[in-house]
Formats: structure tokens, C-alpha cells, sequence
């Protein structure tokens, strides 16, 4: 199946997925006339701008810069180009305005993404369970891989699903210097969740650390990564340890659900500091280090210096709520 023959809505509501493909897709303006009538809940399509965009039904094409937008992250109907539509052209690559109304003929196929499914993420999670709630009507269409237009077997569908009875494992990393109100965050956090107290000293409790991790079967979060660990050995040592383990050093970064750094006060402050100027600089190199390491990885999260430690606890909070 060619995704470009094709344009694409993605669900930022997938709730509505349901009475969409037994309704049709209808723009704002046709929601307003016929709302009451054809839908369970004329608030949820007439208040949620991001269901249908503000007036019309924003569609786009493959891969274009909407796609990755809008299509990729959400279950995507997939639209034949249709001479009958009203349509004109969005303001972002790829978007396309429809002004009246797709009747669910015209709605070909899904599309659906295959995520990771090695360890629990809130997300996928929410993601998968949706596909599940609506699976008798999903399964009356063709169903494609996002990704590369390949369809979608039943053995795969199946798979996918299997995903919700994972055990909600969760590895959560949260770094940061001195004043960075990291002992603060990770106070208000022990309350809620178990937080990772054994000590990292030789070769023994750092696989003893790593294997902890690979066996984790719930919330943990903590305090330092293992890759922090590696100027207690020798070289020689540590290409010993990364060997016996059957893993690379890479194996250790990827090991955490989401990685949180904490800038510290210093690094944003670093003009008032002027009588501790070693002091200062290292922790600021402390925190290049700890941003240098993560960086590329798409689960990092850079928490910076606030006004008040609680805005910064809040800060975490929300990202944390994003996984859990």
C-alpha cells in the first residue's frame, strides 16, 4: 500500500476513533450543524480544537513535515484523494484544509506505528490499550506500519497487544550536581516511589547494580547512572567488566526509561559566585559532563535552575507524569 497515494489524519483524540469510523470525519463547521444529532458528545468534537483543527479537517501528506507532526505519533486513518473534497492548502509542509466533510468511505485503512514494546512506557502503553478498546471496528480495515507501508498481520496485531500485560518497569535516572536541589526532589519523590539506595564501589556491586537494573519489575529511580561509575576502574578493568557482562558501553546509557538532569543554581548564577570560582566551574563542568553523556538520547530532559525549588519539583513532576 503507498502511504503518498493517500492523505493522513492523525488522532490526537483517539477516543473519538470509534464513532469516527462508523460516522465519518466531519470538519467544525459541519460539527456545529450536525453535532447533537450524529455524535454521543457534541463538547468533545466542538470544544477540542486538536480533534478536527479549528474550522476544517486537517489532513496531510507522507512524510511530509505534518506527518511527522501529527501523523506518526497517533493512529492515522488513511483518506483517498478525493476531487469532491473543498480543499486548500495549510500553513505547514504537507497540511491540507478540508472545509466540509469525509464520509467513512472514503477512510481506506489505519495506519498504526509498532513501538518498542521491550519495557513499560506510559505512552505505548495508552497508545496500545487504545487500539485494543477499539479493535472489533479496527479490525474491519486494512491496517499498515506507519513506518515503512508495510500491512499489519494479525499475528503482529496480536503481539502488540500482548504488550499490555507487561509489568510496569520503569528505570528512571535523575542526576545533577551539587545546588541543583537534587537531594530536595529526590525527598519528595521517595515518598511516592522506591529509590535505588545501594552503593556503586567495585567491580561486585556494579554488576550487582546492573544486573538490579535489567531485573527491575517496577518504579525505580536513581540517583546516579552507571556510566558515572567508570572512573573507579582502570581501563583494563572496565573493558573486563563490559565483557563479562556481553555489553557496550552504550548498553549502559540506553538502560533508563527517562533521564533527568538537574542544572544546578551555580551554572545559572555563575556571576554572583565570583569568591569560589574553582568551585563553580567544576560543578558547571559537572554539568556539561552529564549533558555531553545524554544528550542524543530522546528520554533526556533538561531541568534548569529556577526562582524557587518548588517550581523545579513541579517541573519534574510533569515530566515524570509523561512515563508513570
Amino acid at each position: 500500500m503507498k502511504l503518498s497515494n493517500y492523505y493522513l489524519h492523525g488522532l490526537q483524540n483517539p477516543d473519538l476513533l470509534k464513532i469516527i469510523l462508523e460516522k465519518g470525519l466531519l470538519s467544525r463547521n459541519e460539527l456545529i450543524k450536525e453535532a447533537k444529532d450524529i455524535f454521543s458528545s457534541s463538547k468533545d468534537f466542538i470544544n477540542n480544537e486538536g480533534t478536527n483543527g479549528f474550522n476544517d479537517i486537517c489532513v496531510c501528506t507522507y512524510k511530509s513535515l505534518s506527518y511527522y507532526l501529527f501523523s506518526l505519533p497517533n493512529i492515522s486513518l488513511l483518506i483517498d484523494k478525493n476531487d469532491n473534497y473543498q480543499i486548500e492548502k495549510g500553513g505547514l509542509d504537507g497540511e491540507y484544509l478540508i472545509k466540509n466533510k469525509i464520509p467513512k468511505e472514503n477512510i481506506k485503512a489505519l495506519a498504526l506505528r509498532l513501538p518498542d514494546t521491550s519495557r513499560y512506557n506510559k505512552r505505548i502503553y495508552e497508545y496500545i490499550s487504545t487500539i485494543k478498546n477499539n479493535l472489533t471496528i479496527i479490525s474491519k480495515y486494512k491496517i499498515v506500519n506507519i513506518e515503512n507501508s508495510k500491512e499489519i498481520s494479525t499475528k503482529e496485531l496480536a503481539k502488540l497487544l500482548e504488550y499490555l500485560k507487561i509489568k510496569k518497569s520503569i528505570n528512571i535516572l535523575i542526576e545533577g550536581p551539587i545546588f541543583s536541589g537534587k537531594k530536595e526532589i529526590i525527598n519528595v519523590l521517595s515518598k511516592d516511589y522506591k529509590i535505588y539506595e545501594k552503593e556503586v564501589t567495585n567491580k561486585e556491586t556494579f554488576i550487582k547494580r546492573y544486573k538490579d537494573e535489567i531485573r527491575n519489575d517496577n518504579i525505580v529511580i536513581y540517583k546516579n547512572s552507571l556510566i558515572a561509575y567508570k572512573n573507579l576502574f582502570t581501563k583494563e578493568e572496565w573493558l573486563n567488566i563490559l565483557t563479562e557482562l556481553n555489553i557496550k558501553e552504550r548498553d549502559l546509557i540506553n538502560n533508563y526509561d527517562v533521564n533527568i538532569h538537574l542544572y544546578s543554581m551555580a551554572n545559572k548564577y555563575k556571576n554572583i559566585y565570583t569568591k569560589m570560582p574553582k568551585a563553580v566551574n567544576d560543578i558547571c563542568r559537572e554539568d556539561k559532563r552529564i549533558d555531553n553523556i545524554w544528550k542524543n538520547n530522546n528520554n533526556y530532559y533538561s531541568v534548569y535552575a529556577k526562582d524557587s525549588i518548588n517550581n523545579k519539583i513541579e517541573e519534574v513532576l510533569e515530566i515524570l507524569n509523561e512515563y508513570i
